[in-house]
């Protein structure tokens, strides 16, 4: 080793064999782990998209049976909501008496 070796702040010693393939062992778990938590989130994700596609497609029905064909300012509507208001709005059709009774979103909900 000369001198301009031991003046550098970051010198950085070789692994040995052992050493490498540990961290190598650690990257690939590490991997995994990260890999399975991706695919479980984007299970939970595309469960949440089926359900609120389902309480669309539901609602549609429901409101077209009870007042016939939708506007399409009714059908935008529907198409922006969120699944919480799909949701509420499928439980008031059941006591709605117009269109406007459906889409009113209650304070406790």
């Amino acid at each position: 080793m000369d001198d301009s070796d031991k003046n550098t702040p970051f010198r950085h010693r070789i692994p040995t064999v052992e050493e490498e393939a540990e961290r190598m062992a650690f990257v690939r778990e590490r991997a995994i782990h990260d890999e399975a938590s991706l695919i479980v989130d984007a299970t939970r994700k595309g469960i949440e998209i089926g359900k609120t596609e389902e309480r669309l497609e539901t609602l549609t029905y429901l409101l077209n049976q009870k007042f016939g064909p939708l506007p399409d300012e009714t059908t935008d509507q529907l198409q922006h909501a969120t699944a919480g208001q799909l949701k509420q709005w499928t439980n008031n059709i059941l006591f709605a008496a117009s269109m406007d009774d459906v889409f009113v979103i209650s304070p406790e909900n």
